[in-house]
């Protein structure tokens, strides 16, 4: 998701630093929010000047500019209507990524071929990045269905009943999803300790998952929302 803003000022850093990773992805899809009086400035720049400085690094690129404005979450919904690929990897265009973020990615999706969603934390300066090898990749402990289910279970229970209640009851199903009221309350996406915070918006999904869960379509913790809908 990319706003006029991120898109003057953050966009080409963070396509820079996918282009110079040592894993790159297959296509990037940008989704620009319009403004209310129609096209953003940012909007009207033609795809070809970003085809033109990334065509070598990217197979295809391709910018979906929005006449009205769009929260970030309408914006990763349309990113991922137009997305080619089984894994969709997400990420805000003022957030630069991990260098090997990728790598990771596709490592443990494939060690891990029932992966749905996988998040990871995040640092506020990229001093935080630490690198991942072959040892720290073979240490991440696997959490079983079981174990997730019953530590999700502890936390709405004593924290969050009754939006517990209610998410269990909108499972898969579009007539009883959480109204955004109640999903903007829904508790931060920390179910399990972890060395820093969640980033709920920056997630790596398999197109199954959108195919069933979409985005929702508010401002402020439409993100984590997502993320316990999923887990629901």
């Amino acid at each position: 998701p990319c706003t006029e803003m991120h898109f003057k000022q953050h966009l080409n850093a963070t396509l820079w630093a996918y282009a110079n990773a040592p894993v790159r992805p297959d296509e990037v899809i940008i989704s620009v929010s319009g403004t209310g009086g129609g096209y953003s400035e940012a909007a009207r720049q033609p795809q070809l000047h970003l085809r033109r400085i990334y065509s070598s690094y990217f197979p295809r690129i391709l910018v979906l500019s929005h006449t009205s404005p769009k929260t970030s979450g309408a914006n990763r919904n349309a990113a991922a209507a137009k997305a080619r690929g089984d894994i969709l990897v997400y990420s805000d265009a003022d957030d630069l990524p991990h260098p090997q973020r990728l790598s990771v990615i596709a490592h443990f999706f494939w060690r891990f071929p029932d992966t749905l969603m996988l998040h990871h934390t995040l640092t506020y300066h990229r001093s935080g990045f630490q690198r991942w090898d072959a040892r720290s990749l073979r240490a991440e402990r696997v959490v079983n269905g079981s174990e997730m289910r019953r530590t999700l279970s502890l936390h709405f229970r004593r924290m969050h009943s009754y939006h517990a209640s209610m998410l269990a009851a909108s499972r898969w199903d579009p007539n009883g999803a959480l109204q955004p009221a109640q999903m903007r309350r829904m508790p931060i996406y920390q179910p399990f300790r972890s060395v820093g915070p969640i980033h709920t918006g920056n997630l790596a999904i398999r197109r199954s998952v959108i195919d069933r869960v979409q985005w929702p379509d508010f401002h402020g913790g439409e993100d984590k929302a997502f993320s316990w809908s999923v887990v629901a």
